[in-house]
């Protein structure tokens, strides 16, 4: 809060329930370690669970071994298949353009300890719409404009944690407060 003005024009409550948040689900806001993020939106913080945060609530379930997310460029090789036994063929270009503009989409996949798999995948026009549901994606210093991939890599994994019963309340799920 020290180091961010914005933060320090936010109401005390917004405050006291981010950090509560954080507590709630064991995660450190500090920026060095990527778990959450204080966003000031006007006189409110925010809490935006990051994707190292994602991966932490992941591997905490006594359910979760491994859990990686990657993206798909226009000159990949890529194919999945879902169902009763799902699986991802990914095959990265040597040469291919990695601008993000050929970014095509990006997936995530949830190891589990009964050796199953979850596959979520998410093509760009769902990424998209990820990002017109942040508040602040248009902001200049948004994550959304700084940082694209990394915010589309945590797109799958947020949808995946619905499915896998992470404890975490229904707003934490909500597209505005969390990406």
């Amino acid at each position: 809060i020290n180091t961010n003005d914005k933060l320090k024009c936010c109401s005390k409550l917004s405050m006291i329930n981010a950090f509560y948040k954080c507590c709630e689900y064991g995660l450190d806001p500090a920026s060095s370690l990527g778990h959450a993020w204080l966003v000031p939106y006007k006189s409110n913080i925010d809490l935006q669970i990051g994707y190292r945060g994602w991966l932490k609530l992941l591997f905490n379930s006594p359910l979760v071994v491994n859990v990686y997310s990657y993206a798909v460029y226009e000159d990949d090789q890529f194919s999945y298949e879902l169902g009763m036994n799902p699986d991802v063929k990914h095959v990265p270009a040597k040469k291919g353009d990695r601008s993000l503009d050929k970014l095509v989409a990006t997936y995530g996949i949830v190891k589990l300890k009964n050796s199953e798999a979850q596959i979520r995948v998410c093509f760009r026009d769902e990424i998209e719409e990820s990002k017109a549901a942040s508040r602040g994606s248009h902001k200049p210093d948004s994550p959304w404009r700084n940082h694209y991939e990394a915010m589309a890599l945590v797109v799958p994994i947020r949808k995946m944690g619905k499915n896998l019963g992470l404890p975490l309340k229904i707003e934490d799920f909500g597209e505005a407060s969390n990406v």
